[in-house]
């Protein structure tokens, strides 16, 4: 039970959060606030995102030349969100 209960809150925060692949990136930063660039991949822009309520928790997109966010992975033991939150 205890599995299934850990798996609902990070399986709802990669829903959401996966959601956002496929669209244009400048629509997440007019939702969360813009953005510094970290890095590329040789060809794609990467970015980082630092969650303000889960202290351990960092989001990075991988954005293409065309500004839409193509993949995303997160880091830290806070990656969760409560299920309808």
């Amino acid at each position: 039970m205890l599995f299934f209960s850990s798996c609902a809150t990070t399986c709802h925060f990669e829903t959401i959060y996966g959601s956002w692949v496929g669209q244009p990136f400048k629509t997440f930063e007019a939702t969360y606030g813009f953005l510094q660039p970290v890095g590329t991949d040789g060809e794609n822009i990467i970015y980082k995102y630092k969650m303000k309520r889960m202290e351990n928790c960092t989001i990075y997109w991988i954005v293409n030349k065309e500004g839409m966010i193509i993949k995303w992975s997160h880091e830290g033991t806070d990656c969760v969100l409560a299920p309808f939150s």
